[in-house]
């Protein structure tokens, strides 16, 4: 405390030492508590912002009032209304409240008068169980007293009481009473877990054919992801990886998922085709005693009128034209699978349905097992070998997954499309586009858009460039309208353009011509005495 005193005519300031009494000590330590407490309400009241959505609330005023305590009109409440208890005692409001989820967390939001340091106390019950005691209302200003997290209180209707204590003080005849103000009780749901979010992109997005791209990907709040598309299984939640050679334009997605659901996303590789000579270019030389590579594709159910002269099918046409076309080609049976079955081992083996490889066991050489480097390509396959069908997988148009002498090799070289490099082959490739692109359950207008981003990439590959590799196009059956002619296309470097061949030939011949250009030592079944499309095209 600053004073003044006069001395003469002069005025000098000096502080006085002030010694204070026990009793006012004791009242700035109060102060001082105080201060400390409603800073921790303020933090308790800022942390209600951070509690899961409001599910349900129940006004004071709109709760069962026992006697002595009033409705008063307040701004600042929620409602522009609040109820005061200023009896000593304990009273206690009851009302009941309906939950539509479940209960995490309550806050009651109240204030209190105080009576020399005392202060009313408060507590809440949910069907008879205490959730919150708060030993003083210490607040003057509204402020949220809010329970533990993790009440688990299940939706549906639940009793709610709360009670309130005033408390009257007799200090040296100065009698008081505390006072008690409640606003509002809020019942908090648990906080829903943060959504997923995924982003995948591939550099480059786009690329020549028989070239590859790398997928890099991310995600947040997500614990594993699962691809789709041109790719299958799962992935981990970042990360990157080759798409392999593409020899068409694939799109790849990705699905990641957490505790706050799934998000997905999705790239798209661009392939362009490589222009090369399509056939012809080493007509004017003699072919190779034996090939490097023999590639099939075979498509589905179409007979040879659907495809040769169709509209629908322009970019197949442009190949019948500069490359070979067998005009008198049939397929052995109906259906599907004995034909798959009668062009790999030379014969139908007895088959006369498309059941799976658990139905019809071969124990017989086949073309997989007498040529050692083989391989088979099956589109949207989504496990090696797999003999079951998985839409628009379908087993029945894989051969060598029925062919039990060669199960172990089966699980290595019987792999997805994606896994196909035209840079890359073995000696003898089976391949067969999913049940849509190969035409089956879908127009002859999608296989041959799929054929028109699939071969550019061996065609301009090296070894098919060199004369190395020859490509064989067919259909397994017709669409039983005719007598099962279907098409025949044949393409090769060392075939002369627009060759067309009036012999009669079957996928009995197909699998001898294979056996011919790769040097195997001997035949299997009927190829041993059909006719082969060697000589006719130049092979």
């Amino acid at each position: 405390m600053r004073q003044h005193i006069q001395l003469g005519s002069r005025k000098y300031r000096y502080m006085k030492v002030v010694k204070l009494s026990n009793s006012t000590r004791r009242g700035l330590a109060i102060a001082v508590i105080a201060a400390a407490v409603v800073g921790g309400f303020l933090l308790q009241r800022s942390f209600a912002a951070a509690l899961g959505p409001v599910i349900a609330k129940v006004e004071a005023e709109q709760m069962l009032l026992p006697a002595g305590t009033k409705v008063y009109s307040d701004s600042t409440a929620s409602n522009g209304l609040a109820v005061k208890d200023s009896a000593s005692g304990t009273v206690t409001l009851t009302s009941s409240v309906s939950l539509p989820g479940a209960g995490d967390t309550i806050a009651v939001t109240a204030k209190g008068a105080q009576c020399q340091k005392s202060w009313p106390s408060m507590s809440l019950s949910v069907d008879g169980k205490q959730v919150l005691s708060v030993s003083q209302v210490s607040a003057t200003s509204w402020n949220n007293y809010t329970s533990a997290a993790g009440l688990n209180l299940a939706s549906g209707s639940h009793s709610l009481s709360l009670s309130v204590t005033n408390y009257m003080v007799n200090n040296n005849g100065r009698r008081c009473t505390t006072a008690v103000y409640l606003d509002v009780t809020t019942f908090y749901g648990i906080t829903p877990p943060p959504a997923p979010t995924v982003s995948l992109s591939a550099s480059p997005g786009t690329i020549s054919a028989g070239s590859s791209s790398t997928l890099s990907w991310s995600s947040t709040n997500a614990t594993g992801c699962s691809a789709s598309g041109a790719w299958s299984g799962s992935e981990p939640t970042s990360g990157s990886a080759s798409t392999g050679a593409l020899n068409a334009t694939s799109t790849y997605g990705l699905t990641c998922t957490g505790a706050g659901g799934s998000a997905s996303a999705s790239t798209t590789v661009t392939v362009t085709p490589v222009a090369t000579a399509t056939c012809g270019s080493l007509a004017s030389q003699a072919p190779p005693a034996t090939y490097s590579h023999v590639i099939w594709i075979w498509m589905e159910n179409k007979a040879y009128s659907e495809i040769v002269g169709s509209s629908a099918a322009p970019y197949e046409n442009q190949l019948a034209n500069q490359c070979g076309l067998a005009t008198n080609y049939t397929a052995v049976t109906h259906p599907s699978l004995p034909n798959y079955i009668a062009a790999t081992s030379g014969s139908t083996q007895g088959i006369t349905d498309d059941n799976p490889p658990s139905s019809h066991p071969l124990s017989v050489d086949s073309i997989f097992s007498q040529i050692a480097s083989s391989g088979s390509y099956e589109e949207s396959m989504p496990a090696n070998c797999d003999q079951t069908d998985a839409y628009p997988y379908a087993v029945k148009h894989n051969p060598e997954a029925y062919f039990t002498t060669i199960q172990t090799a089966c699980q290595t070289n019987d792999v997805p499309l994606s896994s196909f490099s035209p840079n890359s082959l073995p000696a003898f490739s089976f391949i067969t586009p999913n049940m849509c692109d190969d035409t089956h359950d879908c127009p002859v207008s999608n296989g041959d858009t799929w054929l028109q981003n699939f071969l550019p990439g061996i065609l301009g590959s090296a070894d098919y460039q060199a004369g190395k590799t020859a490509v064989f196009l067919t259909w397994d059956e017709d669409d039983n309208s005719g007598n099962n002619q279907v098409a025949m296309i044949v393409l090769s470097a060392n075939t002369p353009a627009a060759t067309l061949s009036g012999t009669a030939f079957n996928h009995y011949s197909l699998l001898r011509t294979t056996e011919e250009m790769l040097g195997t030592s001997g035949y299997l079944g009927n190829a041993s005495t059909a006719n082969s499309m060697r000589s006719d095209f130049h092979l």
